[in-house]
């Protein structure tokens, strides 16, 4: 069973983890807490082969930011909306992460030269970088 999330909370409902460059989050799970909006902020090489749980938070909010910075996670969208942004580096995110969404809606917007993670579909309308629908 992962632990909860080991974050910083706000009166605003917002729960931010930052995972730094080294490795601080890698291969770990992070679980979301219910009822809040959750963000994490992965540096480069940072959150390698991590699980992000955000199973019953609000909306998730997960940014991976510089080369590896996501490599191989995987981000579970359970009930909540999702986003996950790959940005800066090629490898951000990259086609072995993962983004599995729920019902509600789910994007992966790419900025720069990123390449896209695989996007896992049920119902809710999601969309990743290029643009991608689901059946």
């Amino acid at each position: 069973m992962p632990e909860p999330l080991d974050c910083t909370c706000f009166p605003t409902g917002e729960c931010i983890r930052t995972c730094t460059i080294g490795g601080n989050c890698n291969g770990q799970t992070l679980k979301c807490p219910a009822g809040m909006i959750c963000k994490i902020e992965c540096g480069t090489d940072a959150c390698m082969g991590t699980t992000i749980e955000c199973l019953d938070a609000i909306k998730c909010l997960v940014q991976c930011k510089g080369d590896d910075a996501c490599k191989g996670a995987t981000i579970k969208c359970g009930n909540s909306a999702c986003e996950l942004s790959c940005e800066d580096h090629t490898n951000a995110c990259g086609l072995i992460s993962k983004l599995e969404c729920g019902p509600n809606s789910c994007t992966a917007p790419c900025k720069g030269y990123s390449l896209p993670p695989t996007i896992a579909c049920e119902q809710a309308p999601c969309s990743g970088c290029p643009p991608k629908k689901c059946p």
